[in-house]
């Protein structure tokens, strides 16, 4: 069975049923293009409608169509067995002739996730035993596997066998081993030569066994987590799972958006604080995420106006001080007092450098909230005044967020201050 990217692309010819009903398959192909997965059913021909099916296809035409979904799919390929969850049936472009009465027919299934290689009852069954996730660029944060000697006149290199491990630990809050390693891999070519390049992945190995959703979930988290240190968006690239000696292949339509990397936005720390910050990552409550998801989710989306992004930053903003400051606390603070707190997590030296004089920032802060956010209320004299100061106060806003997320997951500010302080002011126009 070949080894399928989460947004790859592929076309098998297949027999399709639901999950305990084998007997009432259908065949068709199977596609998937950037990871939108989807069955069609095989053409069926009608050679002649009787005068009742007439009149029914002919209401069915002027009626409207309820969407019909189905829970799961599972099926057999010129490849290996796969199961689509959450699937949504659609007319797979037929024909109706109706002075002829000649029908040709063919339905559309839809998936919301598919899992190339095995077969599940249902999206959330508890039965796979372990994941392994694989990211574009996470190398960059790794060492290398293998051991490069120079002589005078040549380089060799020493290929391991067996994976480097980079760092282990076990997550209460997740209930599973995490074991981040890193393996040899590469190619041969007749007119290229041998190519070696480190192949990175986090495998994890919950307790107990765990579902497809769980573990895809999962997968995002630590997408998200990578992105952090990295500073660049980045995307996984495949989600492998394990029941017993079986292997499946996770299959689906991610929107995030990659960019280049670049050296000056990674966080260069030790191992050991990175698998810290990971296992505190993993530890965050799902209440507690929605500043995870709105500043992760603009790093790795689309451009939003500027007004836009700078009202999800500052809300934010406002989240991260909320559950760092006044979690529990039945007394109401106000956005400037969370601001100051939050700005109070860095040195003094560092603040300043970064956001410029305490009281002004939360100043330029507040009242800009106050404008974007009371449409037709005055603009105070410290809130921006252009697209172009906006624009920067954004940068800023981004990387003080990323800033104060990775101290909170205990990232000491020393590793933190070159790439915070590149990610602010790169974008200085002139």
């Amino acid at each position: 069975m070949g080894k399928y990217r989460i947004a790859g692309n592929f076309e098998l010819i297949g027999a399709f049923w639901k999950p305990g009903q084998p007997d009432a398959s259908f065949t068709g192909t199977l596609t998937s293009r950037k990871g939108r997965v989807q069955a069609l059913s095989s053409p069926l021909y009608t050679n002649k409608l009787g005068e009742e099916a007439v009149r029914e296809e002919f209401k069915a035409l002027l009626s409207d169509r309820d969407l019909k979904r189905i829970p799961a799919l599972q099926g057999f390929t010129n490849d290996n067995r796969c199961t689509l969850f959450n699937v949504l049936v659609l007319e797979g472009g037929g024909n109706t002739n109706f002075p002829t009465g000649q029908k040709l027919s063919a339905l559309r299934y839809i998936a919301a996730r598919t899992v190339m290689g095995l077969h599940l009852g249902a999206a959330d069954e508890e039965s796979l035993d372990s994941g392994s996730f694989y990211f574009t660029k996470f190398h960059h944060l790794l060492p290398t596997p293998w051991v490069a000697q120079m002589n005078s006149d040549s380089t060799s290199y020493s290929l391991p066998h067996q994976s480097k491990e980079v760092f282990k630990f076990t997550s209460v809050d997740i209930d599973a081993e995490v074991i981040c390693e890193v393996f040899t891999g590469g190619s041969l070519k007749a007119k290229k030569g041998a190519s070696i390049k480190p192949i990175p992945r986090i495998r994890t190995i919950p307790k107990t066994p765990r579902s497809a959703d769980w573990f895809t979930a999962l997968a995002f988290r630590i997408e998200n987590f990578i992105s952090l240190f990295l500073g660049t968006s980045l995307s996984i690239k495949r989600i492998q799972l394990f029941r017993g000696d079986e292997e499946g292949w996770v299959v689906q339509k991610i929107n995030h958006r990659e960019e280049k990397v670049s050296l000056q936005l990674w966080v260069r720390t030790t191992y050991a604080v990175m698998a810290d910050a990971l296992k505190s990552w993993l530890a965050v409550p799902v209440e507690n995420r929605p500043v995870e998801l709105t500043v992760l989710g603009m790093l790795r989306k689309s451009t939003l106006f500027d007004e836009t992004e700078f009202l999800s930053l500052a809300q934010s903003l406002e989240g991260f001080g909320r559950i760092r400051f006044a979690s529990g606390s039945k007394k109401k603070i106000t956005y400037a007092s969370l601001i100051e707190q939050t700005y109070d997590l860095l040195s003094v030296d560092f603040a300043k450098q970064l956001l410029g004089d305490r009281s002004e920032f939360v100043k330029k802060l507040v009242q800009t909230r106050n404008y974007y956010t009371h449409l037709g209320s005055p603009k105070g004299a410290a809130a921006t005044q252009d697209g172009r100061e906006l624009f920067l106060l954004n940068k800023r806003l981004q990387a003080f967020i990323r800033c104060v997320m990775l101290i909170d997951l205990g990232v000491p500010e020393q590793h933190l201050k070159e790439p915070i302080l590149y990610q602010s002011t790169r974008w200085r126009l002139s």
